[in-house]
């Protein structure tokens, strides 16, 4: 059994997640699991044994994983709005840092190659020991994917790779670090003969799996640096959109508008990363009273990668039966930047103004109240005789 709980994801939802300077990360133990670096610095990640306020990851990425036992496991994110940790903070809390090991003197946020296929490079990763405790860690390598929320996530210990994750091999994949000792991991990075162009993602992950409670469970705590590899030749961004559903509410103000919601799925079937960009207008019938909306992208999809959005449309005029048009634009990043796929679908739904109707209807209701009892008046007029002269 392996439980996920994503915890909290950057601001711009994409592939970086801690803030520049090195923020360490502070959990609830069994509570943390992976937590992504950030450009500019340095990932690092915190467990301590009891609650503390003010702690947490700033906009991090924390994952979970139950690795098997007899008895429940659980877990939720120990991520908050910034905060502090870290070594010395309490002599109970388990702190470990990640960097790339510098590169002629050049300090990265990550791993990003250009590699074609057949190439070997050689890389390393720093781990520093930020406890007052020894640390058994293991290093490993699983590849990336984007999550149905948009998120980049990694495979699970238990999951075999099959694309930059099985590329990688690590050096040293079980490391012991004295209290405040730094080691460097080397590793290699080979692609196979005949891969095909595009963009690949992984992340190097370091572990420390232990039981929780009585054993029953074994929690695996892991920290991670994003790892790009780009495949020279042709890149094809291209789009797919399915499962389109159109809501369309309406207003107890029969004269007000309402907002329309429409839910999508977008896959990336090229071979390129990409960021999409969602346009999507509803009108009624014949066009009438369209409104529109755009939903600028900010995450990137990977390549394989299925993701779910939803944009809401203010200003619909409930006029019965309503269509919504929804065109995406999936724009390349990195060196395939500028290129784009377009790709559409369309949904309908009705929009009935009901509080319009049953206003109409008590109008009428009266009208023809009012008009009944006219008609009964004039009824009686008709029916009382003249008074006769003798009278």
């Amino acid at each position: 059994m392996r439980l996920r709980t994503v915890a909290a994801v950057g601001a711009m939802g994409v592939l970086l997640a801690l803030p520049s300077a090195p923020t360490p990360a502070t959990a609830d133990a069994p509570e943390v699991g992976v937590a992504w670096g950030a450009a500019g610095g340095a990932a690092a990640l915190s467990l301590s044994p009891a609650p503390r306020s003010g702690a947490g990851m700033g906009a991090g990425l924390s994952v979970d994983e139950d690795l098997g036992g007899d008895g429940d496991g659980s877990g939720g994110g120990g991520a908050g709005a910034g905060g502090s940790g870290g070594a010395g903070a309490d002599p109970e809390s388990i702190t470990w840092g990640l960097s790339p090991a510098p590169q002629e003197g050049v300090e990265r946020a990550n791993f990003a190659y250009t590699l074609d296929a057949g190439d070997l490079v050689r890389d390393g990763i720093v781990l520093k020991n930020r406890s007052a405790q020894p640390l058994d860690l293991e290093v490993y390598a699983r590849d990336a994917l984007t999550t149905i929320e948009g998120n980049l996530d990694l495979q699970g210990a238990d999951e075999e790779p099959a694309g930059l994750g099985a590329w990688i091999s690590v050096e040293t994949p079980a490391v012991q670090l004295a209290p405040g000792e730094s080691a460097t991991v080397n590793f290699t990075v080979g692609v196979p003969a005949g891969t095909p162009p595009g963009d690949y993602g992984a992340g190097i992950i370091t572990s420390m799996p232990r039981g929780e409670g009585d054993g029953a469970v074994r929690v695996d705590r892991r920290l991670a640096l994003r790892v790009f590899a780009r495949v020279p030749g042709e890149l094809v961004p291209a789009v797919e959109v399915s499962d389109v559903s159109l809501t369309a509410g309406a207003a107890l103000n029969p004269f007000a508008t309402s907002t329309a919601g429409v839910r999508l799925r977008i896959a990336n079937t090229g071979n390129v990363r990409i960021v999409p960009r969602i346009a999507a207008d509803v009108a009624g019938p014949f066009g009438w009273f369209g409104v529109g909306a755009v939903l600028e992208g900010e995450e990137e999809i990977l390549p394989g990668s299925v993701v779910e959005r939803e944009i809401s449309i203010p200003g619909l005029r409930p006029l019965g039966r309503v269509t919504a048009r929804v065109e995406v634009t999936a724009v390349a990043v990195g060196g395939g930047a500028g290129q784009s796929a377009q790709t559409g679908a369309s949904a309908s739904a009705w929009a009935i103004p009901w509080t319009a109707i049953a206003a109409l209807l008590a109008i009428a209701f009266l009208a023809w109240r009012v008009a009944r009892a006219g008609r009964g008046a004039r009824s009686e007029g008709r029916g009382t005789p003249p008074p006769s002269p003798a009278e």
